[in-house]
């Protein structure tokens, strides 16, 4: 894992300085990051995520509150820093991205597309 000590783990949760169960989990699971020596970054709002997300293209990782961004989701810093790997994969093909937990899936067009999977606030503890 010397490697990925290089590229940074952003964690972005609402609830992270508030002291509740959630931010407690949060912060804790960001300590055991730090732990393994990856570099972690921190964020309590949509804007600091996109502060980060615009500042340093060389984020490894990103554990992201959903709500954070609430109906604007699609239009959110995270949706278009994927979207940058997505549309340099479709015009260099043959050098695409790897990311854990992105999944490529080719178009009826032959174009790429990136998904991924959402956990939603209930499953984890969350009200």
């Amino acid at each position: 894992m010397e490697h990925l000590s290089e590229y940074p783990v952003l964690v972005a949760h609402s609830e992270l300085s508030d002291g509740s169960a959630v931010g407690r989990a949060v912060s804790e699971l960001a300590s055991a990051l730090a732990e393994e020596d990856l570099t972690v970054e921190f964020a309590c709002t949509a804007a600091d995520v996109e502060f980060a997300v615009s500042r340093d293209v060389g984020i490894g990782a990103a554990l992201l509150d959903p709500e954070l961004f609430g109906d604007e989701a699609a239009d959110s810093a995270a949706v278009a820093y994927l979207g940058v790997f997505e549309e340099g994969d479709n015009r260099f093909r043959g050098f695409e991205s790897e990311m854990r937990g992105i999944f490529p899936r080719a178009g009826a067009d032959g174009r790429l597309r990136y998904f991924t999977y959402v956990v939603p606030q209930a499953v984890v503890g969350g009200a």
